[in-house]
């Protein structure tokens, strides 16, 4: 048997076997990107995949702490529409962080409504958009002497 028919048949079983392991790697991040239970920072590649060029993304965040930042995802099923989720905490006040996004909606095309609890000085804000369709909830409350925020969207598209 001579060098060449060394070498190719060293090439064939290095195909053979990067075969499955490529067949492998896919499902196993097919199933990791499935899971619907998705929470991760801003750092992590599903930040890139699933919140990247949303309208959650487009609002921006007002003020957050470092290391408070959670995004969370779930892809497009069916008819079922793609929802993304950011929490955080930051300073201002809730009703600081309901005016800037009620503002933002608004300069991004957004319908927007304002609703209030006094009692728990907690505040929200509703953004609709027809197209390209879109609901997004802004919801803002005091907790320990910082504001906890949690952003969430539907993308229909």
């Amino acid at each position: 048997m001579g060098r060449g028919a060394v070498l190719r048949f060293l090439i064939l079983l290095a195909y053979v076997g990067i075969l499955p392991v490529g067949l492998i790697m896919m499902m196993a991040t097919a199933a990791w990107l499935s899971d619907r239970t998705h929470h991760f920072d801003p750092y992590d590649i599903r930040y890139l995949l699933l919140i990247r060029g949303t309208q959650v993304e487009n609002l921006d965040l007002v003020e957050p702490i470092p290391g408070t930042v959670q995004y969370g995802a779930r892809g497009q099923d069916g008819t079922a529409p793609a929802f993304v989720e950011v929490t955080f905490k930051t300073r201002a006040s809730p009703v600081q962080v309901i005016d800037t996004y009620f503002a933002r909606c608004r300069a991004s095309g957004f319908a927007a409504q304002q609703h209030e609890e006094t009692s728990s000085m907690r505040r929200e804000v509703i953004c609709e958009r027809e197209n390209p369709s879109a609901v997004i909830g802004i919801e803002a409350a005091e907790a320990d002497e910082l504001t906890e925020v949690i952003i969430f969207g539907w993308e229909f598209e």
